[in-house]
């Protein structure tokens, strides 16, 4: 999910940062490592408490390598069509002395003070000559559209954009899910954060599931072990 810019301020609350959230890991990991003690649960330096977010976040590096893979085909498909299909007709130009009596045409509509006078320039020559240059042009672009489409379906995009949406879903599936899960460890919320650099979650999920995990991790230990000294 594509990060979504909000202000703490608004709500009241500290911004969060990075450096921030690695600090109060750091404080957790410090205090544990120094008072021999660890979660009530699981030991802090236990890989394995955490071995479902590991194997989630190795997960999500593997579909995005895949769906990096798939971009850059369809990057280069998208070059074949442009190459091609290529410009977009722009279509042909009114005559000029159309044109001409065409914008007379529309200042006279702008001035019509009933739908008589406006129904009667409509059925000007004029104003049906100018509509049939317009459908002319609408149909050269949509022969264009058509041709560009057969390029495609012939080039494997279709394919290709599928199977690229598939795997954004997927990677953004396996990401998502790893918030709900609780970190043990300060591995485990190293994970997460190393997942928010190829995929960006919104600010406050983030920042919530870190603020659970460490909430948990805290009330494991003694009190006010964790945070002694330090603040987030």
């Amino acid at each position: 999910m594509p990060n979504t810019s909000v202000r703490a301020a608004a709500e009241g609350m500290p911004a969060i940062t990075r450096r921030s959230v690695l600090g109060a890991i750091a404080a957790i990991s410090t205090t544990a490592a120094g008072t021999g003690s660890a979660s009530a649960h699981v030991p802090v330096g236990n890989m394995n408490a955490d071995a479902e977010l590991l194997a989630l976040e190795a997960e999500v590096y593997r579909i995005c390598d895949l769906f990096d893979a798939a971009s850059d085909k369809r990057e280069e498909l998208y070059q074949q069509v442009e190459s091609k299909s290529g410009p977009k007709p722009e279509g042909a130009p009114f005559p000029p002395d159309v044109k001409a009596d065409f914008l007379d045409f529309l200042d006279q509509a702008g001035k019509a003070k009933s739908r008589e006078e406006l129904d009667h320039l409509l059925a000007n020559p004029l104003h049906l000559r100018m509509r049939e240059h317009e459908a002319q042009n609408a149909r050269i672009a949509a022969d264009w559209e058509a041709r560009r489409d057969e390029i495609r379906r012939q080039c494997g995009w279709p394919h290709v954009e599928a199977e690229a949406e598939r795997l954004m879903n997927a990677t953004g599936d396996i990401a998502e899910s790893m918030l709900d899960i609780r970190a043990l460890t300060p591995a485990g919320m190293m994970a997460k954060l190393r997942v928010h650099e190829r995929w960006d979650f919104n600010q406050w999920e983030i920042l919530n599931s870190i603020t659970a995990d460490i909430e948990q991790m805290a009330a494991a230990e003694p009190q006010g072990a964790c945070f002694s000294g330090s603040h987030v």
